[in-house]
């Protein structure tokens, strides 16, 4: 659990970004989430196998949330 408010009860979470780039001879495919003030606080990547292949239901599961409209 992160707790994502200052003192004061304000939201310290500002934009989600999905990622997606080349890296190496791969491609990488992350979540990237900044704070209010517009600097990276984490990134979750995607899991491989022992291919190296990106995890199918990942893959699946991120492209999804690129469908999703926010308002």
């Amino acid at each position: 659990h992160l707790r994502m408010k200052d003192p004061e009860g304000r939201s310290l979470l500002g934009p989600i970004f999905l990622v997606t780039k080349p890296f190496r001879d791969k491609t990488s495919f992350c979540i990237q989430f900044y704070n209010a003030e517009k600097m990276a606080m984490f990134k979750l990547f995607l899991d491989r196998d022992e291919n190296k292949e990106v995890v199918p239901h990942q893959l699946q599961g991120f492209e999804k949330l690129k469908t999703i409209k926010l308002v």
